[in-house]
C-alpha cells in the first residue's frame, strides 16, 4: 500500500471523528520494551530515501475513542493496559528535509 493511502486513511478517520464530535485518546504511560525486527537500507533518489525499520514495542497505555461533549467512552477503555504495537518507520524526502513516517498496528495483550 502506498504512503498516500496510509496518510489518506488517517485523515479520513480523523475528519469523520471530528464531524461526529469524537476524539481519539492515546496516552502512552511507559514503554517497557523496544526490539528492532527488520532494517532495510535503500537509496531511492536521495540518500537513505525509502529506508525502513520495523519495531516491536511493548507499552502500557490508554487508547479509546470518546465523545468530546460528554466524555463518554465510545470505543476502547480508559483502563491502562499492556499493548504490543508494531511500528514501521519510513524515511521520506520532502522539501529537502527527511520526514519519518510511522505506521502503527496495535493489539492489546490484556483481556478486558
Amino acid at each position: 500500500m502506498t504512503d498516500w493511502y496510509w496518510q489518506n486513511q488517517q485523515l479520513v478517520y480523523l475528519e469523520k471523528w471530528q464531524r461526529e464530535g469524537l476524539v481519539n485518546i492515546c496516552d502512552v504511560k511507559n514503554i517497557n520494551h523496544i526490539k528492532p525486527l527488520l532494517f532495510v537500507h535503500r537509496n531511492q533518489g536521495a540518500e537513505h530515501e525509502d529506508s525502513m525499520v520495523v519495531l516491536s514495542i511493548k507499552a502500557k497505555m490508554q487508547d479509546y475513542l470518546q465523545e468530546q461533549a460528554t466524555g463518554k467512552v465510545i470505543e476502547g477503555s480508559k483502563n491502562i493496559r499492556m499493548w504490543k504495537p508494531f511500528g514501521l518507520l519510513l524515511w521520506k524526502m520532502a522539501c529537502g528535509k527527511y520526514q519519518i513516517l510511522m505506521r502503527i498496528a496495535c493489539r492489546c495483550l490484556m483481556r478486558k
